[in-house]
């Protein structure tokens, strides 16, 4: 068990010292559980994953019970369910395989290494602490979950709000798979839990929320050097190029700003529109929002918003989409149109079914506008040339670009995500995810006794050095060769006892 310092938060205190030893004693626990877990080989562990994903797909409505949501079954099956599971095949299939040592032999190693063979190994962390958000209470820690277990780790998990059902929900099942008690602690939601979590000898954390809270935990790791993950805000980018589908760009837009009421990281929030097709967009948007339904948000999600959305429309932006701000209830989705430059809706995370509108004449127009925010997570391209968007999505720093398509694709178990920028750093999810849950060992041998590199520096070593790097890594054979004649003789002359050693073998 790691041996913390004293605490010293960087805001206001929340440890007394009873708290700091009763956490101390309920981490003797999930130690005690890892350090039997980890001895297992991993074949052994994606067993029990095996096992899970069977029992889930036998019943999948009652882990569905045990969210209480109100988004459609159907949706709640096919966004958070399916793509759990397939993440969960995704490891059975290739755990082992990521996970297994790589051994480096003679291939590539330098020449003054010879002898030397290494291996690099993919070892767990110890205990991670995961910090899950509220919006998809069983994909996202699940998927963090399924991927921590699978390295060796042990989990503290700290539920977003509503959480704590789904979380039990699907620990209970991993146990009846086989999963052994005590490897997994789901901590409270309550955010002051979230905080004490921090301090519970976590050995990597990994987050997911906003850039705010992000910020703030990270200052909290910061003193302790506990390495993170970060999976933070999103105001993701669509840009419809001139030749694009405006029918299927709307459509996108559309689902986008709907699907579990907008309360989606890589959610579409600013819309680039070749300036040419602007109008016909925008009237094509209308239609698309009008087949279906808008909605009411509670006051508490809203409130930071209205002021913003206010602002912009006194300044001359327009309402696409949405209920007009003076008929009494708000109704969302809101598409905003002319929206000033100088607007909160361009550069902050709202974290609402929201999205501006904007026009752009030139490429480099367009890549002046997206980098007015500072939240660098997904963004999407609809063109009918695939290998435009391409070209374009190399200049996007953004850590992940759907062509034609939006949010679906990322459920490729397949696939790494995460962000740059406010939109954080690390990525879950995929082989990459599953390689964050691991830290890195390194063990080298050595099979022969020859150690030149043991031997007292001599006079000439400079020398010796010098040809010799020019004999491997110059460009000029003549160079080349002309350093191998001079470590040969410089090697000779090596072999050969100086003068004064001769002197003394003759007084002898």
């Amino acid at each position: 068990m790691n041996n913390r310092p004293t605490i010293i938060p960087l805001s206001e205190p929340i440890l007394k010292l009873e708290s700091w030893s009763t956490m101390q004693e309920a981490g003797a626990k999930i130690r005690h559980a890892q350090a039997d877990w980890k001895s297992r080989c991993v074949d052994q562990r994606l067993a029990i994953l095996r096992v899970f994903r069977e029992k889930v797909a036998a019943e999948p409505l009652s882990l569905l019970r045990a969210v209480s949501s109100a988004r459609p079954a159907a949706e709640m099956l096919s966004a958070e369910i399916l793509p759990l599971l397939d993440a969960c095949r995704f490891l059975e299939k290739n755990g082992r395989r990521l996970l297994k040592p790589r051994k480096l032999g003679r291939r590539g190693r330098p020449i003054w290494l010879f002898g030397h063979s290494a291996e690099v190994q993919r070892v767990d962390w110890g205990v991670v602490l995961i910090i899950a958000p509220a919006n998809y209470p069983i994909l996202l820690p699940g998927v963090q979950l399924l991927q921590a277990l699978t390295a060796g780790n042990g989990v503290l998990l700290k539920p977003g709000p509503g959480g704590s059902a789904a979380a039990r929900a699907i620990v209970r099942l991993l146990e009846a798979s086989g999963l052994p008690a005590d490897l997994v602690e789901i901590l409270s939601e309550d955010k002051d839990a979230g905080r004490m979590a921090l301090y519970r000898d976590a050995d990597k954390v990994f987050f997911t929320g906003s850039a705010v809270t992000g910020s703030r935990i990270l200052q909290e790791l910061a003193p302790q050097l506990v390495p993170s993950a970060m999976e933070l805000s999103g105001s993701d980018a669509m840009v419809v190029l001139e030749d694009a589908d405006l029918h299927l760009s709307a459509k996108a837009l559309s689902f986008g700003l709907h699907l579990n009421q907008g309360q989606i990281c890589i959610a579409p929030r600013r819309i680039f529109v070749a300036a040419s097709r602007l109008q016909e967009f925008l009237q094509v948007v209308r239609t698309a929002f009008q087949e279906r339904e808008c909605f009411a948000l509670p006051l508490r999600r809203i409130a930071g918003f209205l002021p913003h959305l206010g602002d912009a429309l006194d300044n001359g932006a327009t309402l696409v989409a949405g209920s007009d701000m003076t008929e009494g209830e708000p109704r969302f989705p809101f598409v905003v149109s002319n929206v000033p430059r100088d607007s909160a809706l361009w550069s902050e995370d709202f974290f609402l079914p929201v999205a501006a509108v904007a026009p752009f004449e030139t490429e480099q127009d367009l890549l002046t506008g997206l980098k007015q925010s500072p939240y660098a997570l997904g963004a999407s391209i609809f063109t009918a040339d695939c290998d435009a968007a391409k070209a374009l999505a190399t200049k996007l720093k953004v850590g992940v670009i759907s062509i034609n398509d939006l949010i679906v694709p990322t459920a490729d178990p397949r696939l790494p995500f995460g962000g740059r920028g406010r939109s954080g750093f690390g990525v879950t999810r995929g082989a990459e995810g599953l390689l964050e849950m691991t830290a890195v060992k390194v063990v080298t041998t050595r099979s022969f006794k020859w150690r030149p590199h043991y031997a007292e520096p001599q006079s000439g070593d400079g020398d010796l050095f010098a040809h010799f790097l020019q004999l491997v890594h110059s460009g000029s054979w003549k160079q080349r060769f002309s350093s191998a004649i001079k470590l040969f003789r410089l090697g000779a002359s090596r072999r050969r006892p100086s003068s004064h050693a001769r002197n003394i073998l003759k007084m002898d």
